[in-house]
């Protein structure tokens, strides 16, 4: 019981990071769109953001 239990916390420590790191992109990615006026690169950012929610509710689902 201990080690699956372990074990899930690694894997939503993981998913952590890799969603930390989505958003560091994101927010690098935006901030480049908007010093370049980049509407595609915008749109991009915002289509990416999908993702991130999608990561986003998985984890607090799990958390739960």
């Amino acid at each position: 019981m201990r080690q699956a239990y372990q074990e899930q916390l690694s894997t939503i420590g993981d998913d952590l990071v890799a969603m930390t790191r989505l958003v560091g992109s994101a927010m690098n990615r935006a901030t480049q769109a908007l010093l370049d006026a980049d509407l595609q690169l915008a749109e991009s950012v915002i289509r990416a953001d999908e993702d991130i929610d999608a990561l986003n509710a998985e984890v607090e689902e799990r958390c739960f």
